[in-house]
């Protein structure tokens, strides 16, 4: 708020600009306004009875609040179609997978590492590749 503020009372040095911005202001003042107004509107929507519990469960996650609750619950839909916990989660891309046209690679080798020898281990031996 401090520097919509600073903003307002800051002198551009011409009637124009300030004209410009003061018009801008205003038009955020207007955003603001009606993204609280959803916001209130998505509130009261979760608070229904066909969505409380399920908004009240998925909120129990962390960084998971109504938005976000009720958005999974728009796109899933029936979440008994997910009978293992994993592929719901793969499903809201929470478990890390990479999809390439790419041969697969060994996990954990770089370019360089498939290019050099194992380095020798304590004690003189090697282990195997």
């Amino acid at each position: 708020m401090k520097h919509k503020n600073w903003l307002a009372t800051l002198d551009l040095g011409s009637e124009l600009d300030r004209q410009t911005l003061d018009s801008y202001l205003a038009r955020l003042q207007e955003l603001e306004s009606t993204c609280s107004q959803r916001a209130a509107e998505v509130e009261s929507i979760a608070q229904g009875e066909r969505y409380r519990e399920a908004v009240r469960t998925l909120s129990a996650f962390k960084g998971i609040k109504t938005l976000i609750a009720l958005s999974f619950i728009a796109e899933i839909g029936d979440f008994r179609r997910f009978s293992p916990v994993a592929q719901f989660m793969a499903f809201l891309g929470l478990i890390p997978s990479e999809h390439s046209s790419k041969p697969q690679a060994s996990p954990g080798l770089d370019h360089q590492s498939r290019q050099q020898p194992p380095a020798p281990t304590p004690g003189g031996s090697r282990l195997a590749p």
